[in-house]
């Protein structure tokens, strides 16, 4: 598995989680944020998805938040630093 899609996954279950916490469907998320509904069902699911910083950045608008405090969660940014510390073995 590619880093990137590692990262890309856990991007996805992070808008899920925020998703389902703040009691939004999928579609009123897309809605919101003005992303298409079958992008954002793709980003959710465990397929990693391409997408672009600024799809990001209007689904943490949408929930209110800016795009560092999105990344801000704890669990999320010690899943990358880990993601970031295998990285420099593999090519070690």
């Amino acid at each position: 598995m590619k880093i990137d899609s590692t990262i890309s996954k856990k991007v996805g279950q992070r808008i899920k989680d925020l998703r389902k916490k703040r009691g939004l469907t999928q579609e009123k998320l897309a809605e919101l944020s003005g992303i298409d509904p079958k992008h954002l069902q793709l980003m959710e699911s465990n397929r990693p998805s391409n997408s672009r910083v600024d799809t990001i950045q209007y689904i943490a608008s949408a929930f209110g938040l800016t795009i560092s405090e999105f990344f801000s969660d704890e669990s999320f940014m010690a899943d990358i630093e880990k993601l970031e510390r295998l990285t420099k073995m593999e090519f070690l």
